[in-house]
């Protein structure tokens, strides 16, 4: 025993016991009794593999987008709102003012006529009094005169370098017939409907 090695050490070069031979792999423990085979809380999947994604949450851009939306279309609704009371009010003025001229003409009164004509038109000498003293003496055009209408065409325009200005064109109604149309500009001045031009036809 002299030449032997010592005790317990293997001869020839055998492995030792539970040393790996080659690409022999190492002995797994056996599982603890009771291990889960997942973490606590996290079942598995019944198909296999991982449990599927949870559905993306809706953007909240697209809400925002709706909403801003609809805070557009309230407030386009109220600005259109206010635009035509806005129209049908100075429409309402201008109406009023042209009918007043032509009660006056009825009426046969040249001098209340005038008072409906425009001071800037009278001092540039575009109309006179006389021009409206002959206008009213145009008794086809004035009796039986009852309403005017403002269905064929109007606009304002506020841009012109004399002030707010307005075209406005429609039907003149007569006790009997016919009929008649009219054509009118005005002015607006300290805050009144003045005419600066009017054309009357009775059919």
């Amino acid at each position: 025993m002299g030449q032997n090695d010592p005790y317990g050490q293997p001869q020839g070069g055998q492995p030792q016991y539970g040393q790996p031979q080659g690409a022999q792999q190492p002995v797994q423990p056996p599982q603890q009794y009771g291990q889960p085979q997942q973490p606590y809380g996290q079942p598995g999947y019944a198909g296999g593999g991982y449990p599927p994604a949870p559905p993306p949450r809706k953007s909240k851009l697209m809400r925002n987008i709706l909403i801003g939306v609809a805070l557009l279309v309230v407030v386009c609704g109220a600005g259109g709102f206010y635009i035509f009371q806005l129209g049908k009010g100075e429409l309402d003025a201008i109406q009023k003012t042209i009918d007043s001229f032509m009660v006056a003409g009825r009426n046969d009164d040249a001098a209340t006529a005038a008072s409906y004509i425009a001071q800037s038109s009278k001092d540039a000498e575009l109309v006179s009094d006389a021009d409206i003293a002959s206008l009213v003496a145009r008794r086809d055009l004035f009796d039986g005169y009852q309403s005017i209408g403002t269905g064929t065409s109007f606009s304002v325009n506020s841009s012109t370098s004399n002030g707010t200005t307005a075209k406005v064109s429609g039907n003149v109604t007569y006790a009997s017939a016919p009929n008649g149309t009219y054509d009118a500009e005005l002015i607006k001045e300290n805050d009144v409907w003045k005419l600066t031009f009017i054309n009357i036809k009775r059919q």
